[in-house]
């Protein structure tokens, strides 16, 4: 008794974690049961549930639950273990998918089958099990699988979550929901942005649009640009209803072997020069102009803008007649340092007389010899300066001054 006395001393009681699943509960395994379980040569304690599972688990009762296989009017026994366990869990209705014994029998025929994963991108595989499949199709096994993931995407599948992304339209403040399932998609891809995506209102915009044919910006091209749907709906959401001015691809394709080139001013005297955009030449050529047109520079531009016209006399004595002096010709005076008082000219009435009045032909009236009246002279003599001449030059050279001036010799 001794002895017994002393190996029963040393031996304590033990909390034992609850065999329930799901229960963190423990149960008391005293010195004596533990005494009394190594007399019979057992080490490990034995499997046994908590006071408060042991309570449960003596209200609960075997349930019987209809197969899985809706064509079998078999059952399968829902156990008050299992019962409490799922209870732990937070279960109260018996799991889905179970067939009785029966159609589990039946289905040791049936072959399981890896199925690819439904996420795009992902070449893994998902198990659909001989039961499953006896309970898809009344028992026979031969139905498509679902569409299900692997256990690689579910996992990532729950650690996502949906996400709100800007509408792609710029000034729109609009959202479109990025699923869990887009995301696994992108991820499988290796993408970890989102896509730029319209929001469901302007997505309704959208649909209510068509691309339309626009005209190319660059003048004198027949060409058009196509005014995309997406387009109008940024358009719209700035407030702006017109299209932008765009060139058409042929003309924008040019553009590209183009460069802007400095060509000098049209002001006489002027050093600066002014940009020949390849705009510019884009649409000249389409023309048929090759060479640059004569353009002022921006500082000439400006000055000339501060100049008037002027009326300057004809240069003709007699003549009462004027000519414009234009503001660029003022302003290329000035530029060439020649002042600002208008150069010797005709007007226009001089002009035109010299264009349309030609050389005469006259004879002396003294030998009979040939006199060129010449449209100089004839306008001088229009002008009240000279006189028409009667006298050839040999004839006038004979004749005294005082005689030469009597026959109105100029």
């Amino acid at each position: 008794m001794t002895l017994k006395a002393s190996l029963f001393s040393g031996l304590k009681d033990k909390r034992v974690p609850c065999r329930t699943r799901g229960c963190k509960n423990t149960w008391t395994f005293t010195g004596e049961d533990q005494l009394r379980w190594m007399r019979e040569g057992k080490t490990d304690p034995p499997e046994r549930m908590c006071p408060e599972c042991y309570a449960k688990y003596n209200e609960l009762e075997d349930r019987e639950v209809p197969c899985a296989n809706e064509a079998c009017k078999g059952t399968w026994t829902w156990s008050k273990a299992a019962r409490l366990a799922a209870l732990k869990r937070g279960q109260t209705e018996p799991p889905h998918g179970v067939l009785c014994k029966a159609c589990r029998e039946r289905s040791k025929v049936v072959e399981r089958l890896e199925v690819p994963c439904r996420v795009r991108g992902c070449s893994n595989t998902w198990v659909w099990t001989a039961e499953e499949r006896m309970a898809a199709d009344g028992g026979q096994g031969t139905a498509s699988p679902p569409v299900r993931m692997c256990d690689e995407c579910y996992g990532r599948w729950r650690d996502l979550a949906d996400r709100q992304e800007p509408c792609r339209v710029s000034g729109c403040e609009g959202t479109w929901m990025w699923t869990r399932g887009m995301q696994l998609e992108a991820g499988r891809k290796g993408v970890t942005s989102p896509p730029r995506r319209l929001c469901a209102a302007c997505g309704e915009v959208l649909d209510g649009l068509e691309d339309k044919e626009q005209p190319c910006r660059v003048r004198g091209c027949k060409g058009t640009w196509v005014w995309t749907r997406l387009a109008q709906v940024e358009a719209k959401r700035a407030g702006d209803g017109g299209p932008p001015h765009r060139m058409c691809d042929a003309c924008y394709e040019r553009m590209k072997g183009l460069e802007d080139r400095q060509q000098p001013c049209r002001i006489k005297g002027c050093k600066n020069t002014w940009a020949w955009t390849r705009t510019m030449q884009l649409e000249g050529s389409l023309r048929g102009r090759t060479a640059a047109p004569r353009r002022m520079c921006d500082e000439c531009a400006a000055a000339v803008t501060r100049l008037v016209d002027r009326d300057a006399p004809c240069k003709h004595e007699g003549c009462g007649g004027t000519w414009n002096w234009t503001a660029e010709m003022q302003l290329s005076a000035e530029r060439a340092g020649r002042g600002n008082e208008p150069p010797r000219r005709m007007c226009a009435a001089c002009e035109k007389f010299l264009e349309e009045v030609r050389p005469v032909s006259l004879a002396c009236s003294s030998c009979g010899k040939e006199i060129l009246w010449t449209t100089q002279g004839q306008l001088m003599a229009r002008l009240g300066k000279w006189v028409r001449p009667s006298l050839c030059a040999d004839c006038r050279k004979a004749m005294s001054p005082a005689d030469v001036e009597g026959q109105g010799q100029s």
